[in-house]
């Protein structure tokens, strides 16, 4: 006749031990999720200071663009301003120069 005393000797472990096992087991792998959640966590609060700083970044060079695009407009108006001047000179004086062989002067 066997009974369950009989399996202690054998190494098998009794029903209470497997629970205990198993319980055991199951903590184990709620510490390691609980550390890897906290490990996100960190992760993800990083990445959150990263686009904070990237969007910091990002709105300075657009007011830095804009004031460099006003500057660039500006100096695009003041060479046209230039250019048209220099144009109106060119052409005065060659109209002053046809002026005077038309007077028979040059």
């Amino acid at each position: 006749m066997e009974t369950d005393d009989d399996f202690g000797c054998l190494g098998v472990p009794t029903p209470l031990e497997m629970w205990k096992h198993h319980a055991e087991l199951l903590a184990t792998e709620i510490d390691d999720l609980n550390e890897l959640l906290r490990q996100g966590r960190a992760n993800i609060a990083k990445l959150v200071d990263m686009q904070t700083q990237a969007v910091a970044e990002r709105d300075s060079l657009r007011t830095e663009l804009a004031q460099t695009k006003l500057l660039l407009s500006s100096a695009y108006v003041e060479l046209s301003n230039l250019k048209n001047d220099i144009d109106s000179r060119g052409f005065m004086q060659d109209r002053a120069t046809t002026d005077l062989h038309a007077r028979g002067l040059r």
